[in-house]
């Protein structure tokens, strides 16, 4: 694999999952987000990674309580990944990481148009497989189990809640054409979601 330093990305993403609250209530949550991210390897086997971001937009489905927009906000996001296992033909390159996000923004009242701030974080663990196909191609399987409350207010009444699923199963890959990448994610089961991008290796 490219053994460059320095890796800048740029990502278009959407998410959709369920949020249990502790009033007993169940919220469908989708939102669409841009962010730019970059990483740098460190002592060979370590790489750490920082990005920030954006809700671009969203909804929180409550059922009786109506559907409420999600209003742009921001998204910031540190963490760190540790290359276990060196692939070499069909065996694949085994990395572990962890990582820490957090988000802010405004949800709008679909009755009264008042607006509410919906913050929430994550905690993250995952273990990813990844093989190298002629230094060109890099499919990928990964795994990742995470956590963090999410405090809003519904009906009036501030309530915290976590995702139902707490883990993300994903398939995807890169193209990487000299220090240009393309890549793609897709998550199906868990937490759902589809994420596309492109990187400049240096």
């Amino acid at each position: 694999m490219t053994q460059n330093t320095w890796q800048l990305s740029a990502a278009l993403g959407t998410f959709r999952s369920t949020l249990r609250f502790d009033n007993d209530r169940e919220v469908d949550v989708h939102m669409t987000t841009v962010s730019l991210a970059g990483n740098r390897l460190v002592k060979d086997r370590w790489t750490v990674r920082g990005g920030l971001g954006m809700v671009v937009d969203g909804k929180l489905k409550t059922g009786i309580y109506g559907t409420h927009e999600v209003q742009p906000g921001a998204m910031l996001a540190v963490g760190a990944e540790y290359l276990a296992v060196k692939g070499d033909g069909y065996r694949p390159f085994i990395d572990v990481s962890a990582a820490f996000s957090t988000s802010l923004m405004q949800t709008v009242h679909p009755l009264t148009d008042d607006q509410t701030r919906y913050w929430a974080s994550d905690l993250r663990f995952g273990v990813r497989s990844l093989w190298n196909v002629n230094n060109t191609l890099y499919p990928f399987a990964a795994v990742s189990v995470f956590g963090g409350p999410v405090s809003w207010k519904m009906n009036g009444q501030d309530v915290i809640g976590s995702d139902v699923h707490h883990y993300q199963v994903a398939v995807g890959g890169s193209v990487q054409i000299e220090a240009i990448g393309v890549y793609v994610e897709w998550a199906g089961l868990g937490e759902r979601g589809l994420s596309a991008g492109l990187s400049l290796l240096w």
